[in-house]
């Protein structure tokens, strides 16, 4: 099931950074987690990336920061990105599973 985000702008002059966060906990079975992002404006697709977010290393160690039992990785989607440009974002997990167990939290950060 695909997750839908309506970016917010703090200011229509600038440009920003537009990141996707996975969020996660010690029994997340993969190393990585693979994702479909679309970009739409105005209901139009601008844009599809896929990303392969790597959430630990070859030894098997999480990446990304967190607390206790959880971590959080992210990676950029996008530069330079004009404000309002994307209206808004829907992410698809691209692993061969209809779930993804032990991914507690999915977001777009805008910065």
């Amino acid at each position: 099931m695909p997750l839908h985000f309506t970016p917010q702008y703090a200011d229509s002059l600038h440009s920003y950074t537009m990141s996707v966060a996975v969020r996660h906990d010690n029994e997340y079975p993969f190393a990585n987690v693979g994702l479909t992002v679309d970009f739409f404006g105005t209901d139009t697709l601008i844009e599809r990336k896929h990303i392969d977010l790597p959430l630990a290393d070859a030894a098997g160690n999480w990446l990304g920061g967190g607390f206790g039992a959880l971590y959080q990785a992210s990676t950029p989607l996008c530069t330079g990105l004009a404000a309002g440009k994307v209206t808004k974002v829907v992410v698809w997990q691209g692993l061969n599973t209809d779930t993804l167990p032990h991914i507690t939290e999915v977001g777009i950060i805008i910065h």
